[in-house]
Order: structure tokens, then sequence, then C-alpha cells
């Protein structure tokens, strides 16, 4: 019972990590002026006036990534999936938190070094982040035998799928709209998988009734 209220208490710090990363983006679009959100990535605003401010936002929901891998680690039962969902999901941490150390470029050159390894990292995360949800799918159909689960996940996963190609092969032009329709679809994605321990706990609370 201790444990679990410990993962209760993980999950809502976790959450929280997500709310402070979506509102330090939220207030660059509302101060940044001379930004164009259909044409430049969220990672350019690292090149404003309050830069500094947008890699503590990544750094932040790297937090919330490992605080979110230690209690998937621990709520989730031991399964196939559980391996794949804690090795792809640790992998996504590993790799936004590298993103997050490296600043990036102007997507219309010219490149350095960090930008290249900033946009390397960048779509290693949200690959390995597309596999983990992809496994919590299967884990819901094979495991948990829960099909709304399983469809929900499942509908992450192909809305994701396309939006990252059509993101990687759109003109310039049109970077940011589409990195954004990617990133706020793979998002809620992430938010959904790290409530998955609060469910776990609750669905055993329910048995023990």
């Amino acid at each position: 019972m201790e444990n679990n209220k410990k993962l209760i208490l993980l999950t809502l710090i976790s959450y929280f990590c997500v709310f402070i990363s979506f509102l330090i983006v939220i207030l660059f679009h509302i101060f940044s002026d001379d930004y164009d959100p259909i044409k430049q990535t969220l990672s350019e605003y690292t090149l404003g006036p309050l830069g500094f401010l947008f890699p503590i936002a990544l750094l932040v929901l790297g937090l919330s990534s490992i605080i979110s891998y230690y209690t998937l680690l621990k709520a989730l039962p031991k399964t196939l999936f559980k391996k794949r969902i804690i090795q792809s999901f640790s992998l996504w941490t590993i790799f936004i938190i590298i993103t997050a150390a490296f600043p990036t470029d102007y997507i219309s050159g010219p490149y350095t070094y960090s930008g290249i390894i900033h946009a390397i990292a960048s779509f290693l995360a949200f690959l390995f982040l597309l596999f983990c949800i992809f496994f919590v799918a299967m884990f819901f159909k094979k495991s948990v035998k829960s099909r709304f689960d399983y469809i929900r996940f499942y509908v992450y996963f192909f809305l994701c799928v396309p939006g990252l190609i059509i993101f990687l092969i759109v003109p310039l032009e049109y970077k940011g709209l589409t990195q954004r329709v990617f990133l706020g679809i793979i998002i809620i994605a992430y938010a959904d998988i790290i409530t998955i321990p609060l469910r776990i706990i609750c669905s055993q609370n329910n048995k023990l009734k």
C-alpha cells in the first residue's frame, strides 16, 4: 500500500513536470513576436532572446520521463511487453535529455555539430517514443485484454507515424506547423502513458474490495 502511494505521488510529480514544460512553450509563443510558428520549429526558440528557457523545458520533460520510467518499471506486470515498453521508454528519456543538452540551428542553416546532434537526438527520441506507444497498445491487447486501451494507443501510433513522415518531407516553409501537429499528438500519447501506473493501482484496489 505504501509503495502504491509512492507511485501515485511520483506520477503526479511527473504530470506537474509536463505542465511546466507545456507552460514554458506557451509563454514562448506569447512573448516571441518575431517568431514564425508556421515555418520555425519549437527548438528554434533557443536561438531567441529567451532561448535559455527552452532547454529547461526539455530537461523538465526529461525529468518527467525519468520519474515515469521508475513508476512504469514498478507498476507494470512482468510480461514480454513490459520489457519492450521499458526499453523504448528509457531510450526516449535518454535522447530527449541529449536533445536539451545540445542547442539547435535554424532549420534553414548554417549547421553546427551541436545542431546536428540536437536534430539526430530529437528524431531518435520521438522514434523510440513511437515504439513505446506501439508496445503499450500490444500490452493492453495481449496482457490486459483491454480493447478500449488497445485501440486508443493504436490510434495514437497510426496518427503519429504519418505525422513524423510528413514533418520530415514537407518544405522548410511548413516545418513549424507540421512539427507542432506531430508533437501535439505524441505528447498526448505520452501523457496517457504516464497515467498507466495510476490505472493499474486503481485496478488492484478494486480487486481487493
